[in-house]
Protein backbone atom coordinates (compact mmCIF):
# COMPACT_ATOMS: atom_id res chain seq x y z
CA UNK A 1 0.00 0.00 0.00
CA UNK A 2 2.02 3.64 -0.83
CA UNK A 3 1.48 6.11 1.85
CA UNK A 4 -1.03 8.81 1.87
CA UNK A 5 -0.67 12.05 1.05
CA UNK A 6 -1.14 13.32 4.12
CA UNK A 7 1.50 10.81 5.96
CA UNK A 8 3.64 12.03 3.24
CA UNK A 9 3.35 15.92 3.89
CA UNK A 10 3.38 14.87 7.87
CA UNK A 11 6.99 12.78 7.07
CA UNK A 12 8.11 15.94 4.94
CA UNK A 13 7.49 18.79 7.59
CA UNK A 14 8.84 16.38 9.88
CA UNK A 15 12.21 16.49 8.02
CA UNK A 16 11.95 20.02 7.48
CA UNK A 17 11.67 20.78 11.12
CA UNK A 18 14.88 18.37 12.07
CA UNK A 19 17.11 20.11 9.53
CA UNK A 20 16.07 23.58 10.73
CA UNK A 21 17.13 22.13 14.05
CA UNK A 22 20.44 21.36 12.52
CA UNK A 23 20.27 25.03 11.21
CA UNK A 24 19.59 26.73 14.00
CA UNK A 25 23.19 24.69 15.65
CA UNK A 26 24.80 27.60 14.16
CA UNK A 27 23.10 30.28 15.61
CA UNK A 28 25.42 30.74 19.03
CA UNK A 29 28.16 30.47 16.28
CA UNK A 30 26.70 33.71 14.43
CA UNK A 31 25.81 35.51 17.20
CA UNK A 32 29.26 35.18 19.16
CA UNK A 33 31.59 35.65 15.58
CA UNK A 34 29.15 37.03 13.05
CA UNK A 35 29.90 36.13 9.58
CA UNK A 36 32.93 34.20 7.97
CA UNK A 37 34.32 36.02 4.98
CA UNK A 38 33.57 32.77 3.11
CA UNK A 39 30.85 30.49 4.05
CA UNK A 40 28.51 27.85 2.78
CA UNK A 41 24.70 27.80 1.76
CA UNK A 42 24.10 25.91 5.10
CA UNK A 43 25.35 28.69 7.19
CA UNK A 44 23.49 31.71 4.86
CA UNK A 45 20.13 28.81 5.53
CA UNK A 46 20.78 29.72 9.35
CA UNK A 47 21.31 33.07 8.91
CA UNK A 48 17.90 33.46 7.21
CA UNK A 49 16.31 31.22 9.90
CA UNK A 50 18.58 33.57 12.59
CA UNK A 51 16.07 36.54 11.22
CA UNK A 52 12.90 34.59 10.44
CA UNK A 53 13.09 33.35 14.25
CA UNK A 54 13.99 36.76 15.01
CA UNK A 55 10.84 38.39 13.58
CA UNK A 56 8.47 35.53 14.52
CA UNK A 57 9.92 36.17 18.03
CA UNK A 58 9.65 39.72 18.09
CA UNK A 59 6.92 41.72 20.43
CA UNK A 60 4.17 42.32 18.11
CA UNK A 61 5.47 43.86 14.51
CA UNK A 62 8.39 45.09 16.44
CA UNK A 63 10.41 41.62 15.47
CA UNK A 64 10.92 43.38 11.87
CA UNK A 65 12.49 46.34 13.76
CA UNK A 66 14.42 43.66 15.68
CA UNK A 67 16.04 41.71 13.15
CA UNK A 68 16.94 44.79 11.49
CA UNK A 69 19.11 46.02 14.66
CA UNK A 70 20.29 42.20 14.67
CA UNK A 71 21.78 42.43 11.03
CA UNK A 72 23.33 45.68 12.13
CA UNK A 73 25.03 43.99 15.05
CA UNK A 74 25.94 40.93 13.07
CA UNK A 75 27.32 43.19 10.51
CA UNK A 76 29.47 44.94 13.11
CA UNK A 77 30.98 41.89 14.97
CA UNK A 78 32.07 40.78 11.41
CA UNK A 79 33.51 43.52 10.87
CA UNK A 80 35.38 44.28 13.68
CA UNK A 81 36.23 40.39 13.99
CA UNK A 82 37.72 40.85 10.25
CA UNK A 83 39.66 44.20 9.96
CA UNK A 84 40.92 45.34 6.75
CA UNK A 85 44.19 43.90 5.70
CA UNK A 86 45.27 47.53 4.96
CA UNK A 87 44.33 50.41 6.43
CA UNK A 88 41.33 52.35 4.77
CA UNK A 89 40.73 55.85 3.91
CA UNK A 90 37.22 56.51 5.64
CA UNK A 91 37.17 58.60 8.66
CA UNK A 92 34.53 61.48 9.90
CA UNK A 93 34.45 64.05 7.76
CA UNK A 94 34.99 62.43 4.52
CA UNK A 95 31.22 62.65 3.16
CA UNK A 96 32.12 61.89 -0.80
CA UNK A 97 29.70 58.54 -1.11
CA UNK A 98 26.61 60.51 1.47
CA UNK A 99 25.46 61.65 -2.18
CA UNK A 100 24.05 58.44 -3.64
CA UNK A 101 21.04 56.50 -4.01
CA UNK A 102 20.87 54.40 -0.77
CA UNK A 103 18.89 51.36 -0.83
CA UNK A 104 17.08 50.26 2.32
CA UNK A 105 15.49 47.00 3.06
CA UNK A 106 11.85 47.75 4.61
CA UNK A 107 13.04 46.86 8.30
CA UNK A 108 15.75 49.28 7.89
CA UNK A 109 13.57 51.78 6.80
CA UNK A 110 11.14 51.27 9.89
CA UNK A 111 13.79 51.12 12.52
CA UNK A 112 15.07 54.27 11.25
CA UNK A 113 11.83 55.89 11.27
CA UNK A 114 11.40 54.29 14.69
CA UNK A 115 14.93 56.09 15.95
CA UNK A 116 13.55 59.66 14.52
CA UNK A 117 9.83 59.20 15.86
CA UNK A 118 10.98 58.11 19.74
CA UNK A 119 13.53 61.21 19.67
CA UNK A 120 16.53 58.92 19.85
CA UNK A 121 17.88 60.73 16.82
CA UNK A 122 18.68 63.75 18.90
CA UNK A 123 20.18 65.40 15.66
CA UNK A 124 17.09 65.32 13.22
CA UNK A 125 13.38 65.44 14.10
CA UNK A 126 10.93 64.11 11.88
CA UNK A 127 9.86 67.35 10.55
CA UNK A 128 13.50 68.13 9.02
CA UNK A 129 13.93 64.75 8.02
CA UNK A 130 10.88 65.46 5.88
CA UNK A 131 12.05 68.78 4.78
CA UNK A 132 15.58 67.46 3.86
CA UNK A 133 14.16 64.33 1.99
CA UNK A 134 11.95 66.54 -0.14
CA UNK A 135 14.02 67.58 -2.45
CA UNK A 136 15.55 63.83 -3.17
CA UNK A 137 11.87 62.58 -4.13
CA UNK A 138 11.90 60.31 -7.26
CA UNK A 139 15.21 61.04 -8.03
CA UNK A 140 16.29 57.57 -9.94
CA UNK A 141 20.27 56.53 -9.20
CA UNK A 142 21.01 58.31 -12.99
CA UNK A 143 19.24 61.56 -11.90
CA UNK A 144 20.75 61.39 -8.42
CA UNK A 145 24.08 61.20 -10.25
CA UNK A 146 23.43 63.80 -12.25
CA UNK A 147 21.49 66.46 -9.80
CA UNK A 148 23.10 69.12 -8.03
CA UNK A 149 24.76 66.95 -5.53
CA UNK A 150 21.82 66.79 -3.07
CA UNK A 151 23.11 65.37 0.20
CA UNK A 152 21.92 62.61 2.51
CA UNK A 153 19.20 64.18 5.11
CA UNK A 154 21.22 62.78 8.15
CA UNK A 155 24.35 64.44 6.60
CA UNK A 156 25.38 67.31 9.37
CA UNK A 157 28.65 69.32 8.90
CA UNK A 158 29.81 66.72 7.10
CA UNK A 159 29.11 64.34 9.56
CA UNK A 160 26.52 61.10 9.41
CA UNK A 161 23.95 62.06 12.31
CA UNK A 162 22.33 58.59 12.24
CA UNK A 163 25.76 56.61 12.55
CA UNK A 164 24.84 54.03 15.39
CA UNK A 165 21.59 52.88 13.08
CA UNK A 166 23.27 53.90 9.54
CA UNK A 167 21.80 50.85 7.05
CA UNK A 168 24.23 48.05 5.67
CA UNK A 169 24.43 49.90 2.60
CA UNK A 170 26.52 52.62 4.17
CA UNK A 171 28.25 50.01 6.71
CA UNK A 172 29.76 48.41 4.42
CA UNK A 173 30.75 51.50 2.15
CA UNK A 174 34.79 51.51 2.10
CA UNK A 175 37.58 53.33 -0.01
CA UNK A 176 41.41 52.19 0.07
CA UNK A 177 42.00 55.75 -1.16
CA UNK A 178 40.48 59.52 -0.92
CA UNK A 179 41.10 60.32 -4.40
CA UNK A 180 39.29 57.99 -5.92
CA UNK A 181 36.40 59.23 -3.90
CA UNK A 182 36.84 62.76 -5.09
CA UNK A 183 37.34 61.38 -8.43
CA UNK A 184 34.34 59.38 -8.14
CA UNK A 185 32.37 62.13 -6.93
CA UNK A 186 32.32 64.27 -10.37
CA UNK A 187 32.47 60.86 -11.84
CA UNK A 188 30.23 58.43 -11.39
CA UNK A 189 32.53 55.79 -13.62
CA UNK A 190 35.40 56.29 -11.75
CA UNK A 191 36.11 52.52 -9.60
CA UNK A 192 36.63 52.66 -6.34
CA UNK A 193 38.96 50.12 -4.54
CA UNK A 194 36.79 48.52 -1.53
CA UNK A 195 37.35 46.12 1.23
CA UNK A 196 35.96 42.85 -0.32
CA UNK A 197 35.08 41.33 3.22
CA UNK A 198 33.00 44.29 4.25
CA UNK A 199 31.03 43.68 1.11
CA UNK A 200 30.78 40.13 1.61
CA UNK A 201 29.26 41.24 4.96
CA UNK A 202 26.84 43.85 4.34
CA UNK A 203 25.67 41.59 1.19
CA UNK A 204 25.16 38.25 3.32
CA UNK A 205 23.20 40.26 6.26
CA UNK A 206 20.83 41.46 3.22
CA UNK A 207 20.31 38.67 1.02
CA UNK A 208 19.66 36.53 4.11
CA UNK A 209 17.54 39.00 5.82
CA UNK A 210 14.98 38.83 2.41
CA UNK A 211 15.27 35.70 2.33
CA UNK A 212 13.73 35.44 5.73
CA UNK A 213 11.31 38.34 4.66
CA UNK A 214 10.21 36.16 1.53
CA UNK A 215 9.49 32.99 3.53
CA UNK A 216 7.23 35.14 5.40
CA UNK A 217 5.44 36.94 2.56
CA UNK A 218 6.64 39.71 3.40
CA UNK A 219 7.94 42.40 0.82
CA UNK A 220 11.85 42.38 0.21
CA UNK A 221 12.44 45.14 -1.92
CA UNK A 222 14.61 47.53 -1.22
CA UNK A 223 13.57 51.47 -1.05
CA UNK A 224 14.79 54.45 -1.59
CA UNK A 225 15.96 55.31 1.70
CA UNK A 226 14.47 59.16 2.19
CA UNK A 227 11.17 57.88 0.58
CA UNK A 228 10.82 55.26 2.44
CA UNK A 229 11.36 56.99 5.56
CA UNK A 230 9.23 59.85 4.75
CA UNK A 231 6.21 57.58 4.46
CA UNK A 232 6.38 55.22 7.49
CA UNK A 233 6.80 58.69 9.26
CA UNK A 234 3.62 59.87 7.70
CA UNK A 235 1.77 56.44 7.91
CA UNK A 236 -0.99 56.09 10.91
CA UNK A 237 0.43 52.47 12.05
CA UNK A 238 3.13 52.02 9.38
CA UNK A 239 4.70 49.65 10.88
CA UNK A 240 1.73 47.36 12.01
CA UNK A 241 -0.20 47.75 8.84
CA UNK A 242 3.03 46.87 6.87
CA UNK A 243 3.36 43.11 8.87
CA UNK A 244 -0.61 42.64 8.14
CA UNK A 245 0.27 42.88 3.86
CA UNK A 246 -0.82 46.36 3.82
CA UNK A 247 1.66 47.26 1.04
CA UNK A 248 2.38 51.28 2.53
CA UNK A 249 5.66 50.97 0.76
CA UNK A 250 4.27 50.11 -2.85
CA UNK A 251 5.08 53.74 -4.28
CA UNK A 252 8.40 54.28 -3.22
CA UNK A 253 11.09 54.07 -5.63
CA UNK A 254 12.33 50.18 -5.46
CA UNK A 255 14.97 48.32 -7.24
CA UNK A 256 15.75 44.69 -6.33
CA UNK A 257 18.09 43.28 -9.37
CA UNK A 258 19.49 40.32 -8.56
CA UNK A 259 21.34 37.35 -10.81
CA UNK A 260 19.79 34.15 -11.74
CA UNK A 261 22.48 32.70 -9.30
CA UNK A 262 21.78 34.91 -6.13
CA UNK A 263 17.75 33.77 -7.04
CA UNK A 264 18.57 30.36 -6.95
CA UNK A 265 20.16 30.82 -3.82
CA UNK A 266 17.43 33.17 -2.50
CA UNK A 267 14.78 29.93 -3.60
CA UNK A 268 16.86 27.28 -1.40
CA UNK A 269 16.98 29.68 1.55
CA UNK A 270 13.36 30.06 1.80
CA UNK A 271 12.49 26.73 1.25
CA UNK A 272 14.79 25.93 3.60
CA UNK A 273 13.27 28.13 6.48
CA UNK A 274 9.64 28.10 5.32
Amino acid sequence: MMPSSTTMDAQSRQQRRRFQRSLRKYHRLLLSKGLPPTGTLELAQSLALLFRDCIESGEGARGVIDAARLAHRLYDLSEKRHPPREPLSCKAGCDYCCYTFVGVSAPEAFLIADEISTGQSRNISRELFTDRARPLAGLSPGKRAASSRLPCPFLEDRKCSAYSFRPLVCRKMSSYSVQDCIDGFDNPAITIRTDADRQTFGEGCSVTLAAALRSLSLPWNYYEMSEAVSTILHTDNALERWVSGEDILRDVQAGTHISADMEKALCKMVDAIS
